[in-house]
């Protein structure tokens, strides 16, 4: 018999401005999964807490953890085994706000979180792996991206850039009235 559990989930409030949403996808492992991603405009923080993935465009294993930006174009997924996986799927504009990295520089690519050299991220995936459910890594996910908007000086940014979209958007209002 075949499992598979899809879930999407909305982020904290205080989040709500940085991530659209988190999904949670979980399988049976019995029969093998072939996807294709299309490009969302948006940058996903990814955690494998089963089997990973392995990308058929690229020939090569997704890391256990990994932050992936904007794509130009689709990627060919299969899995072997069971999947436990978590993504945070950011606003366009909103993962900026938790990376010391230009998010342009995880354009077209998937970096593992080892390889952002920031230990924050390190000791997420070991929490996030170790958890005993999806509700408590997405917890632990949480609390750790809100005390690293506390601790942020990205604030400012992140004010001029709602205030700038806000403007935009009244605007497109008042033409379409």
């Amino acid at each position: 018999m075949y499992m598979e559990i899809f879930n999407v989930i909305p982020p904290n409030p205080v989040l709500n401005h940085y991530i659209k949403h988190y999904w949670t996808l979980e399988t049976g492992g019995v029969q093998p999964i072939s996807e294709r991603i299309i490009p969302t405009g948006c940058a996903n923080l990814v955690f494998h807490r089963g089997n990973s993935l392995f990308s058929v465009t690229d020939n090569r294993g997704q890391p256990i953890s990994f932050i992936s930006g904007h794509n130009a174009s689709y990627t060919d997924l299969s899995s072997c085994g069971k999947l436990n996986m978590i993504v945070i799927v950011f606003h366009p504009y909103g993962a900026s706000a938790f990376f010391k990295n230009p998010i342009s520089e995880f354009s077209n690519a998937c970096i593992s979180t080892n390889d952002l050299n920031d230990k924050t991220y390190e000791d997420l995936q070991d929490k996030v792996l170790n958890a005993s459910d999806n509700p408590s890594a997405i917890h632990l996910i949480e609390q750790s991206l809100i005390n690293r908007l506390r601790n942020s000086a990205n604030d400012y940014n992140y004010k001029r850039m709602v205030t700038a979209i806000e403007a935009i958007n009244f605007q497109n209002q008042s033409i379409n009235s």
